[in-house]
């Protein structure tokens, strides 16, 4: 191969690297620019508490139930995982596509229990309640039916990012089994409760792990207190890096 040749196809690697590395920043105004271990590429300036959003209900931060530290907790296995997700972010809906089944088994085979921590900043960037809304309706299913997290999690991230509303939300939510959740879902009665957690999440310190100051973009993934900063998209990579840092 000619020498340019070569030149532009380490270009090409170099930035197909960039790309599977990086998440959706809460600092940059794209929809990239963050890498998995929750570090900017951008500026390392704190990130301001969340503003509020023009939907739900911002007047309680009562969690719902099975959540803790921010999370939306399923199962009971000993492994500890930590995944902060915005439901608008094309690279946590890759890593949900890549990896999701992996993790629901080792939920259901009792091997780990999953935190799934819902932000919203993606609203923010594409003048949308989408994010807000699907978190919401994550916690509405959290308070109802934890044995239904992920599925509702992996259901959402498998439609056109954005394309839903709470009805959608609701018919998916109803999919799995959950009842009851319709003025939850409707009305947005966790909105103040996603959006105190995403400011603890954006300032620190983050409970999950004492190597993770803050988080700054998504998806992160913290097990057992490790940060996961490999191959968003390689499933192997990711399994390797939890069997490694396994209880």
């Amino acid at each position: 191969m000619p020498r340019t040749n070569r030149f532009f196809s380490g270009l090409v690697s170099a930035s197909v690297l960039v790309l599977v590395l990086t998440g959706c920043s809460v600092t940059s105004s794209s929809n990239t620019g963050s890498s998995s271990d929750g570090s900017s590429s951008g500026s390392s300036q704190k990130t301001a508490p969340s503003e509020a959003m023009p939907w739900g209900d911002f007047s309680s931060t009562t969690p719902p139930a099975n959540s803790l530290d921010g999370g939306l907790q399923e199962g009971t296995g000993p492994n500890q995982i930590d995944i902060w997700v915005d439901f608008q972010c094309s690279h946590c809906q890759e890593f949900e596509k890549v990896n999701g089944g992996y993790i629901a088994g080792l939920v259901e085979s009792n091997a780990a229990t999953v935190r799934v921590h819902p932000l919203y900043f993606m609203d923010k960037k594409l003048t949308s309640n989408a994010s807000i809304q699907a978190a919401n309706a994550a916690s509405c299913v959290a308070n109802i039916s934890p044995s239904s997290i992920l599925g509702f999690s992996a259901a959402v991230f498998e439609l056109p990012a954005g394309s839903w509303d709470p009805a959608k939300l609701l018919s998916t939510a109803s999919s799995f089994g959950v009842a009851g959740a319709e003025t939850c879902i409707q009305k947005g009665e966790f909105a103040g409760w996603i959006s105190a957690e995403q400011d603890k999440a954006f300032t620190g310190p983050i409970a999950a792990s004492d190597k993770l100051a803050q988080v700054t973009g998504t998806p992160t993934i913290v097990v057992n207190g490790a940060v996961y900063k490999g191959d968003l998209i390689d499933n192997s990579v990711f399994t390797a890096f939890f069997v490694a840092n396994a209880l």
